[in-house]
Parts: structure tokens; C-alpha cells; sequence
């Protein structure tokens, strides 16, 4: 999916209900070698709002915020010196009372 770096995301439920599933997915990504995180995943009770919304967008509005942190064709460089286009990167912020945040 492709957003205009040029205007704003729309405001619609979409954005949120894409950004829950990539949420989603990512605990699932960092959960794979780990079957009991998986089904912790799955069958956790605290996060059927998140798939809730996900599925079937129950929850509107679901606050986004974003912000752009590389220019759509900036260039970083790698080890060896040639330039590298940061196509996405992700990580969680974990609160001290186990808020999850997508970073």
C-alpha cells in the first residue's frame, strides 16, 4: 500500500485497520520461533479489541499518529560504503505497564 508522502493519510477507518494487521503481524513475526507466543498470540483476551478491529474495524475511531522519519528516496549507506534505500523498519515500545506500541 502506498501513501503520497505529499499529504496526509486519509483519516478513514483503512489506516487503522491496515496499521492493526501490521501490528498483528509483526508480534507474530517476532513470536514464530516461539509456539507458546504464538498461541499467547492467538488466544489472548486483552488483544481481541486489536483483532477485533483488525477483521472487522469494530473500533472508530482507533487514534493513529505517524510521522516520516526518512525521505521516500533517501539514502543510507551500508558497511561497504554504497547507498541503501530504507524500504521500512519496525520495533515495539513496551511501557513499564505493558502498553505495546508499532514504532
Amino acid at each position: 500500500m502506498l501513501f503520497p508522502l505529499a499529504r496526509d493519510l486519509p483519516d478513514t477507518q483503512v489506516v487503522s485497520r491496515f496499521l492493526a494487521k501490521i501490528a498483528l503481524e509483526a508480534m507474530a513475526l517476532r513470536l514464530v520461533d516461539f509456539p507458546q507466543g504464538i498461541t499467547y498470540l492467538c488466544d489472548e483476551a486483552q488483544l481481541d479489541v486489536l483483532h477485533d478491529h483488525a477483521r472487522k474495524g469494530y473500533i472508530s475511531p482507533w487514534p493513529v499518529h505517524i510521522r516520516t522519519i526518512y525521505h521516500q528516496n533517501g539514502k543510507t549507506f551500508g558497511l561497504e560504503g554504497k547507498a541503501e534505500q530504507i524500504v521500512h523498519e519496525f520495533g515495539f515500545l513496551v511501557t513499564e505497564q505493558s502498553e505495546w506500541f508499532l514504532s
